[in-house]
């Protein structure tokens, strides 16, 4: 077992329906540039622990941890 979490209920997920909702519209106010900013952000942090989740990812689901890299690997930088 690699972590223990607590099961949600159905109203967790309608809370958090509810939630993505509500900063759906904060998140389209938000200018193009500022949003590829934050996202070109997440892009960098994910290869940078590319490693990380692909170790993750043989743990999980039992893939060879050359196969777990290959979808991390395919994202190319521009």
């Amino acid at each position: 077992m690699l972590k223990k979490i607590q099961n949600a209920s159905g109203a967790d997920g309608e809370r958090a329906l509810e939630a993505a909702v509500a900063a759906a519209e904060s998140w389209a106010a938000t200018p193009a540039r500022a949003r590829a900013e934050i996202l070109r952000r997440a892009f960098d942090l994910l290869q940078e622990r590319r490693d990380d989740f692909a170790t993750l990812m043989t743990l999980e689901m039992g893939k060879p941890i050359a196969e777990a890299n290959r979808p991390l690997r395919r994202v190319r930088r521009r």
